[in-house]
């Protein structure tokens, strides 16, 4: 999503499910997986959906299942994805799944090269919001700059956990286009969480000047699952598509 009129971010909790078993995971919160329904016909796919569903790339990084975080209304079309290997699942709190997955990274190494490939062995600053972002399956571009235009700008200093801040290089770049240089997670109130920094690793710290950064919303406002994809697709599209053969 690109930047619009700036909105705060009210956000809603998991809809009700029945039938669910709980999974204990070690350092996270307890996974709430759906069992799969007797398949049945499908109803055609609209064209809104599709369309929504063919933006929605899958997460693959080291580490962690192929996963991608898909509307609740497409689970109509993913509820059989278990006979291919794969698994619905309801996230209680995104956000402070994204933050325990990163602090399972505290005094990683910092590299300025270092690329989704590079992880968990170490970090640049956005590599470490790709790769935590990825856990909870929301897929990120590459580099700071258009990873601050995926989301809801915020008004504001929004200390909400999981929040992206955003902040202005303080380099020489010939890009014109690079207006931010660096990006984290807030981690409450006055508190960052990040890959870089003085440190040069993982860490938490206190923001200096928070009120020049960019706050952003990179989840989604309406209620979501997370779908644990098997290998082989590059979309949630492409895993419909699977299932409808």
């Amino acid at each position: 999503m690109g930047p619009g009129k700036p909105v705060r971010h009210r956000g809603r909790g998991p809809p009700a499910v029945s039938r669910l078993r709980i999974r204990r995971e070690p350092r996270l919160a307890a996974r709430r997986r759906v069992r799969a329904a007797p398949r049945t016909a499908m109803r055609p796919l609209p064209d809104d959906l599709r369309i929504r569903l063919e933006g929605l790339k899958i997460c693959h990084a080291n580490g962690i299942t192929p996963r991608v975080l898909v509307p609740e209304q497409a689970l109509e079309w993913l509820q059989n994805v278990d006979v291919r290997g794969g698994e619905v699942e309801y996230v209680d709190d995104p956000r402070e799944r994204v933050l325990a997955f990163g602090r399972r990274f505290l005094d990683a190494p910092y590299d300025r090269a270092a690329d989704i490939h590079s992880a968990p062995g170490r970090f640049s600053c956005s590599s470490f919001v790709k790769y935590a972002l990825a856990s909870v399956g929301i897929h990120m571009p590459k580099f700071a700059i258009d990873q601050s235009r995926r989301g809801t700008p915020l008004e504001g200093m929004v200390w909400e956990p999981g929040t992206l801040i955003c902040w202005p290089s303080e380099f020489p770049i010939r890009d014109p286009d690079r207006m931010v240089g660096h990006i984290g997670f807030a981690c409450g109130e006055r508190r960052a969480l990040h890959a870089g920094g003085r440190k040069h690793t993982v860490h938490e710290f206190a923001p200096k000047r928070p009120e020049a950064a960019l706050f952003v919303n990179p989840f989604p406002a309406e209620p979501s699952a997370l779908i644990h994809a098997p290998r082989g697709f590059e979309t949630a599209l492409d895993l419909v598509r699977s299932l409808q053969r």
